[in-house]
């Protein structure tokens, strides 16, 4: 199935659209807004491999969503005949992973980067959710699965997730491996995932 993917500009105009919706945005009115850090919260992939440059790393935990696998990947860890998946978050529950605190003079660079890695195919939702880290309220930017995208497998099976994982390679590798290393990096920071 082949799917659309965002130009240059597309994806400028939603990382402006997202950086506009921070919730505190109203109370940025009165200065600068690109003068406030933002947190990136890595949920699979991004935290064991973030490429992104940032000043400080925190494990979080968000409400409201929690971390699946339930995105279909066809090129970089599945085929068009076998897709994989890889993860996304989900309603529901609550996922804890690592917040990246990126500095205010290189957001938009870093975050250019980042939306050409997780928004090429639109399939998911940048989304702000409120953590506490380290006694104060911060607001985390995250990705969630466009349930309405082709590429959503919110409704597979346990089983068929099981074999999509065990089974499905890409050009960047395994599913499995996928599943590896993101059960890797959590356990590295000390983060108990009861799925995975």
């Amino acid at each position: 199935m082949a799917h659309l993917l965002q130009d240059d500009a597309a994806l400028d105009a939603s990382l402006r659209a997202t950086l506009a919706a921070h919730p505190l945005a109203a109370q940025d009115a009165a200065h600068d807004p690109s003068s406030r850090d933002v947190w990136l919260f890595g949920y699979g992939s991004l935290i064991w491999n973030p490429l992104v440059h940032f000043i400080e790393q925190r494990v979080a935990t968000i409400r409201g969503y929690h971390r699946k696998f339930c995105l279909f990947s066809r090129v970089n860890r599945g085929s068009p005949a076998l897709p994989g998946l890889v993860l996304g978050l989900d309603r529901g529950g609550a996922c804890t992973g690592v917040a990246y605190r990126i500095a205010a003079a290189e957001v938009w660079k870093e975050l250019s980067l980042t939306w050409r890695r997780e928004m090429m195919m639109n399939s998911y939702r940048a989304i702000w959710c409120a953590v506490e880290i380290d006694g104060a309220r911060e607001y985390v930017l995250t990705f969630a699965i466009d349930r309405a995208h082709p590429a959503c497998a919110c409704g597979l099976s346990e089983d068929e997730v099981v074999d999509r994982l065990a089974c499905a390679t890409g050009l960047q590798g395994s599913s499995a491996d996928y599943l590896y290393k993101t059960a890797q990096g959590l356990r590295s920071r000390g983060i108990i995932d009861p799925t995975h």
